[in-house]
């Protein structure tokens, strides 16, 4: 649901609603002024020099080499009580974890195949101990990933939402 809710923000954010509720194409006016807006932007961005450049991960299991095509990313926590560190599960079983705010990253599941990281949720106050949701399993670790063991296998769906109680960590949802 996450993606398809991601999608509708996007194909009707354009568009407005009548008082009545229904999506009404915007006018040649609104959508004009929203690509000379777009435009505008396009165009400061790459006066000001920012250029995008792929950091990685490049290694992607089911090609030799180095890639760049292939950079799916399924889910992504950071943390509340340490902002610093961020944790991304990708479409090829990896989760990565960055310590600098995404400067830099690193696998914590090199040893491990989850089976597609759909969720990942960290602690409200400790960002060692994280909740990883797979097509199968969850799984959770209590060192900052150096060791994931099962909190529930053989799970009849795929995990897509995970919730730490804010105040009584003790309940996941």
């Amino acid at each position: 649901t996450r993606n398809y809710k991601h999608y509708l923000a996007w194909a009707v954010s354009n568009f407005a609603l009548t008082n009545e509720g229904y999506v009404k194409e915007p006018d040649e006016d609104r959508t004009l002024r929203w690509l000379r807006k777009r435009n505008s932007l396009v165009q400061s961005n790459n006066r000001n020099g920012n250029t995008w450049e792929a950091l990685g991960p490049f290694n992607v299991p089911q090609t030799q080499g180095r890639v760049n095509a292939q950079s799916n990313i399924y889910a992504i926590d950071q943390s509340k009580s340490h902002p610093d560190i961020l944790y991304v599960g990708t479409e090829t079983d990896y989760v990565f974890k960055t310590i600098d705010k995404g400067e830099s990253w690193f696998s914590v599941t090199e040893d491990e195949v989850f089976g597609g990281p759909m969720e990942i949720e960290i602690h409200p106050t400790d960002p060692d101990i994280v909740y990883l949701g797979t097509s199968h399993d969850i799984m959770k670790t209590i060192d900052g990933g150096t060791t994931w063991e099962s909190v529930r296998y053989n799970y009849s769906q795929n995990v897509s939402s995970i919730i730490i109680h804010p105040t009584n960590p003790q309940i996941i949802l």
